[in-house]
């Protein structure tokens, strides 16, 4: 298996235009998941 957020970090052209903060946002997954709840409660299956 490859973890790929070091090869992005790696190659010169994706950080010619990509920030290390900009990196590390693409791969937090809190990103992804931020409206599970809300997901969730709208297929009744809440708290």
């Amino acid at each position: 298996q490859v973890d790929f957020k070091p090869l992005l970090e790696a190659d010169p052209e994706v950080t010619s235009r990509l920030t290390q903060d900009e990196i590390d946002e693409i791969f937090n997954p809190a990103y992804y998941t931020k409206r599970v709840d809300d997901i969730f409660e709208r297929i009744g299956l809440g708290d």
